[in-house]
């Protein structure tokens, strides 16, 4: 069972938090971050391998770069001798390069880092049959995506010359650190290969994670169909699997499909599940999340009492790690719904809540959602300021909504000019954004039976 459990010490002012992950009750890692205010900044990461006795045989340490933006390895320490899983080898000839008057301190430390990252491509300190840097960067795409592309980028040249095995293995990892850095899919040639050779060769670690990727391309190519059908593949392949985060993954996802698709009353009972495997995975930030999904699949349903219930137990999570962010997601879209629900003084302590975390994922949702508040509190001043900051939107949809908002306000306080022409605007993005919806609902048709 893999788990992450996060540990703070230091003075509150300039604290650092240890996060560690747990895996089959040893740990395989740990991330140590300095918090500086709301902030938090990578600092160092442990890495750690077993024998099969799960006797310590390696810890591998990396500092942050914040330049680069990777993990820089800092040095692997060899606790004992194991013959059977021997170790990194390589690095015990790094240790023991002799000095001579021809070797001067540079051409050492060269050397030496020649070496080194030779020892970390073919070195495995535990019995994995993958290279080296392919876990490093399998690690590193759950929490530092952006530092497993990074690391990936450098082995684009080489991996044509690695067994078919590592080449596929190398295109999954690619695939799951895009995704875990939200950049976008744009076509499924690569994961079809992925999908069709783990399905082939029936691995039972990889084949449900390949299967998952593949409902998120598709997910993204916005064939909602197709990307169902993989998530429910992926949750029959993962069956047995103690790789309870993924599941979770795999049913939160399957939950949200269902709501795109405005199958609402599938939703609540995938997000329970998604919830059932988060806890078991004991992964503090993911029960948040599922919460917080099960509340959002109860406002589409109208049980008001149900979803403030569960939205609630998601700020309490939240609020019970010391994570400030997710506190913000969770009360903007609570605020929201109270606003929704004409429960105005509910609706405000929920926002003052969201506001304290000003980097919020979706700035212009909690825009939104503190415009829609002052409007109904008829605080009209406060109101247009936060409509207009949603006009700096990229989606049409906020824009739309910014602009009937402004439109009111002008018609309400009689000046007629601006009220024409916020009314203009207002229909030119509706029209727009009912364009859009009308491709979507021929797409999902057409994706319905292609």
């Amino acid at each position: 069972m893999d788990s992450y459990q996060a540990k703070t010490f230091g003075k509150k002012s300039n604290r650092k938090i240890t996060n560690e992950e747990v895996k089959n009750e040893l740990v395989v890692a740990k991330t140590i971050f300095k918090q500086d205010g709301a902030q938090l900044y990578r600092h160092i990461r442990y890495e750690y391998s077993y024998d099969d006795r799960q006797r310590l045989t390696c810890k591998e340490a990396s500092k942050w770069d914040g330049a680069k933006g990777a993990w820089m390895p800092e040095k692997i320490h060899k606790i004992h001798k194991n013959e059977s899983t021997p170790p990194c080898r390589a690095f015990i000839f790094v240790l023991s390069l002799p000095h001579t008057s021809k070797t001067t301190p540079m051409k050492a430390t060269m050397l030496t880092l020649i070496l080194f990252f030779t020892s970390l491509y073919f070195c495995s300190c535990s019995e994995h049959r993958y290279p080296r840097v392919l876990l490093t960067a399998d690690s590193l795409a759950q929490t530092s995506p952006d530092s497993a592309l990074s690391l990936l980028k450098q082995l684009k040249d080489s991996i044509g010359r690695e067994p078919e095995e590592t080449r596929m293995y190398y295109h999954l990892l690619r695939i799951k650190a895009q995704d875990k850095a939200y950049i976008a899919h744009t076509s499924d040639s690569l994961v079809r290969q992925v999908v069709r050779y783990y399905r082939k060769h029936k691995d039972p670690k990889l084949l449900p994670e390949a299967l998952y990727y593949a409902g998120r391309v598709y997910r993204d190519l916005g064939d909602a169909p197709q990307a169902l059908e993989y998530f429910q593949r992926a949750i029959e392949a993962a069956k047995g699997s103690t790789n309870h985060k993924l599941l979770s993954l795999m049913y939160s996802q399957t939950g949200m499909l269902f709501l795109y698709q405005d199958i609402y009353d599938k939703a609540p009972e995938m997000f329970r599940k998604a919830y059932h495997y988060s806890t078991l995975a004991q992964d503090s930030i993911g029960i948040v999340y599922r919460l917080r999904d099960i509340g959002r699949s109860f406002t589409t349903l109208q049980q008001a009492d149900s979803a403030i219930y569960y939205y609630r137990k998601a700020d309490e999570q939240a609020e019970r790690i010391g994570n400030l962010h997710l506190r913000s997601i969770v009360n903007s879209e609570l605020s929201g719904y109270y606003t929704d629900l004409e429960r105005y003084e509910e609706a405000y302590k929920a926002m003052q809540v969201a506001i304290v975390q000003s980097k919020a994922t979706n700035l212009y949702a909690l825009y939104s959602t503190i415009a829609s508040y002052y409007k109904g509190n008829n605080q009209l001043d406060s109101a247009t300021y936060y409509y207009n900051k949603m006009l700096s939107a990229n989606d049409y949809i906020y824009k739309k909504e910014a602009y009937r908002g402004l439109y009111n306000i002008a018609r309400a306080k009689n000046k007629n000019e601006e009220t024409f022409t916020y009314l203009d605007q207002y229909l030119a993005y509706t029209d727009s954004v009912q364009s859009m919806k009308q491709a979507e609902i021929i797409r999902k048709a057409n994706a319905l039976y292609n």
